[in-house]
């Protein structure tokens, strides 16, 4: 039998969290998975702070790699559709405090979202790496490696990113790093990228998004999978980058 103590703090807990973090909170459970009080505050913690900055609702297909128990909680979407585990990943592939490791051959995750969902010119797409890849020219995420639209790939050997956004031209960015990396587009010819805390100004002008599904730790073809560990994606409307990496930031940092 409960306590009536250890019932009203339950009730007082329930209370803390929002409704969203309720919500997914309760589709990790239906799941299967669980998730622990302190990553459950750091999931809030992220959810109210978007909510409060303005860029939640453009967050559109999402998923935490990193915070819940288990990857079948991991794989649990906050937002938009579920994705679909290709390789598969395993349970050894993933840590809660980390993320999702790649194995630069076969396994990446469909996120689930055409690119062609979000309007050419009002989209973004971030993750979060714990681990760089090592595997050679990879991508992240995005795209079809051999189509246009909307990719992230990188470019290995020169410490930098190429990064498509509803373009057929690239945007390099001279550094590799652990952590954020993003890009946005608010008009035909107006993007951003951002990735080792610096945000720079694009102008590649845009193209009709192509018509595939976005992937995530590697792209649908021949050798595109990366080695990297993620631990976040999104894709979605436009959003500020910089708003977006100092949350997960604070997200990562919390996972126990």
């Amino acid at each position: 039998m409960i306590s009536l103590p250890s019932f009203r703090g339950a009730i007082a807990s329930s209370r803390a969290y929002s409704p969203d973090a309720l919500n997914y909170f309760a589709r990790i459970t239906t799941a299967g998975s669980s998730i622990t009080t302190a990553n459950k505050n750091a999931v809030n913690a992220f959810i109210v702070g978007c909510k409060a900055d303005g860029i939640w609702t453009a967050i559109k297909a999402s998923c935490l790699l990193a915070g819940p128990d288990d990857l079948t909680g991991a794989l649990v979407p906050l937002v938009g559709a579920a994705p679909t585990n290709i390789g598969p990943f395993v349970g050894g592939d993933y840590s809660r405090a980390t993320g999702l490791l790649g194995d630069g051959v076969s396994k990446r995750i469909d996120a689930n979202r055409n690119n062609n969902a979000d309007a050419q010119n009002d989209r973004h797409m971030a993750f979060w790496a714990t681990t760089i890849n090592s595997s050679g020219e990879r991508a992240y995420a995005g795209g079809a490696i051999t189509t246009g639209g909307s990719r992230f790939r990188l470019v290995s050997g020169t410490n930098n990113m190429s990064i498509f956004i509803s373009s057929a031209n690239s945007q390099t960015i001279n550094s590799h790093a652990v952590g954020f990396t993003g890009a946005t587009r608010t008009a035909a010819s107006t993007t951003s990228y951002r990735n080792n805390g610096t945000t720079i100004a694009g102008t590649a002008v845009s193209d009709t998004p192509s018509d595939e599904t976005q992937t995530v730790i590697g792209v649908t073809g021949n050798a595109t999978q990366c080695n990297g560990r993620i631990a976040f994606y999104s894709f979605g409307e436009s959003l500020d980058l910089a708003l977006l990496d100092a949350r997960l930031a604070t997200y990562i940092s919390s996972l126990t």
